[in-house]
């Protein structure tokens, strides 16, 4: 592999490149995809990868027809009220809380379009079920 410094001049004359062509319109194509290359190769160097979430305990799902999974962070079940024995021992009743991470159909974090287009409650609803 080349070193970082190599392949930012590679980057610095693809763009010189690029602007080149742009100039004497000629050759745009070509030196567009050398800067493609430059840059993608540039990236690999720095070893640019996007955050992904691969876990075991993932739930398929649909949000509005689009694939999705669902990861489970953390749950916690529902805790039945206790109402007999002496009051300091008594204690109310505590909803099941569950917290998760929406991702794509190939395991990356969904970005915000994707989450917003979730309906909160009926999510959260369909997994207490199942789970």
């Amino acid at each position: 592999m080349k070193n970082t410094a190599s392949l930012r001049w590679n980057l610095a004359l693809a763009l010189a490149e690029l602007r080149v062509a742009n100039i004497t319109k000629e050759g745009k194509a070509k030196a567009m995809a050398n800067l493609n290359r430059a840059r993608a190769a540039h990236n690999r160097s720095l070893e640019y990868k996007p955050e992904v979430h691969r876990f075991d305990d993932t739930i398929p799902v649909t949000v509005c027809g689009i694939p999705a999974s669902v990861h489970i962070v953390s749950y916690t079940p529902k805790v039945p009220a206790k109402r007999h024995g002496l009051p300091e021992n008594c204690y109310p009743e505590e909803d099941a809380e569950i917290e998760y991470i929406l991702c794509d159909s190939k395991g990356y974090k969904a970005g915000d379009w994707l989450i917003n287009k979730v309906d909160d409650r009926e999510l959260e609803n369909y997994l207490m079920e199942i789970l």
